[in-house]
């Protein structure tokens, strides 16, 4: 988990691939203050340092849910041939205003 920062992973894939889809499963549980990101952006590079933008995936998870949600968040593109893959799940930064760690 992460607090108060945006989750930024590169994932190294090991040698070139090509591929057309990418995931992130996330999970949340807002009366244990955890969140879906309100979204995800995924990248992808052959070299590791210029990635380029293949999806914005928006979160539609409400975050009043009381429950536990396990939720994979898919993006589908024009498959490249790629070895690295970006992916940043923004935060929902402070608990917001209805809930009861409101602020925190």
């Amino acid at each position: 988990g992460y607090e108060a920062v945006d989750f930024d992973a590169v994932v190294d894939l090991g040698e070139m691939k090509n591929i057309s889809k990418v995931s992130l499963g996330c999970l949340q549980e807002s009366n244990s203050w955890i969140f879906m990101p309100t979204q995800l952006e995924f990248s992808v590079s052959k070299d590791g340092n210029s990635f380029s933008k293949v999806a914005t995936v928006i979160n539609e998870v409400p975050q009043k849910t009381p429950e536990l949600i396990v939720k994979d968040f898919y993006a589908s593109f024009e498959e490249q041939s790629v070895r690295y893959v970006r992916v940043v799940a923004k935060t929902v930064g402070r608990c917001p205003a209805w809930h009861s760690g409101a602020g925190g």
